[in-house]
């Protein structure tokens, strides 16, 4: 995974700070993406850092850093907002929403065939219901439920309405909503079980089960 930090805790002399600050469209392109947070957590850092509420996550502003940078991942600021000549905060997200599926790209399939994908020589049953939505990078990917028109792509990928479990803050879980309710507070409850032993709790996201209505296209929780 990468290492995050803040726009703040950059040195103004770095070579990251100046790929930042003196980024063109391209470099945006390439770099602008998103994440999600879970809000609480990190309702300090956020009386400084642009967001979208969702729920009980926050959308925040990351920039991942290329390869002579070790990949880093930064979590932009309010102050990146005069440097970038932005005026508000809802332009920055808006902008980087928008380069997301791009630089950071979407991974949506079956866990059965994301097992395989990550262990081909460990063999993985699956369940068959169960689909896991992250991004290419694997690192901050739950934030791809955010991308314009994602939910609507994979209601109708899947013919269903859905149920989305936050695995941690890398990852989501959709369920079809031919699942039954107790079975998907079930898989979420097993999850949340899991994750409480295994995550940092920089990786934790939610507790809370989603659901997206195909008919209204909304995203409620469940």
């Amino acid at each position: 995974m990468r290492c995050m930090i803040t726009f703040e805790q950059l040195n103004i002399e770095s070579g990251l700070y100046q790929e930042i600050v003196n980024a063109d469209t391209k470099k945006l392109s390439e770099s602008l993406s998103v994440g999600l947070v879970n809000y609480d957590m990190y309702s300090d850092m956020l009386g400084f850092i642009p967001h979208r509420r969702l729920f009980d996550l926050a959308m925040v502003p990351l920039w991942r850093g290329s390869d002579g940078f070790r990949n880093e991942l930064v979590i932009l600021s309010d102050s990146i907002l005069a440097e970038w000549e932005i005026s508000s905060e809802d332009e920055l997200l808006d902008m980087a929403c928008g380069f997301a599926p791009d630089s950071s790209g979407v991974v949506f399939m079956e866990l059965k065939q994301f097992c395989e994908m990550m262990m081909p020589d460990n063999p993985c049953e699956g369940d068959g219901i169960t689909y896991m939505l992250t991004n290419r990078y694997l690192d901050y990917g739950a934030s791809a439920l955010c991308y314009d028109g994602i939910m609507k792509y994979i209601s109708k990928s899947l013919g269903y309405g859905f149920y989305v479990i936050p695995a941690n803050v890398h990852h989501m879980f959709i369920i079809p909503d031919y699942v039954s309710r107790i079975d998907v507070e079930l898989h979420s409850r097993c999850v949340n079980d899991v994750n409480s032993l295994t995550l940092s709790s920089g990786e934790y996201l939610s507790n809370k089960i989603y659901y997206y209505d195909k008919d209204t296209e909304e995203l409620v929780m469940a």
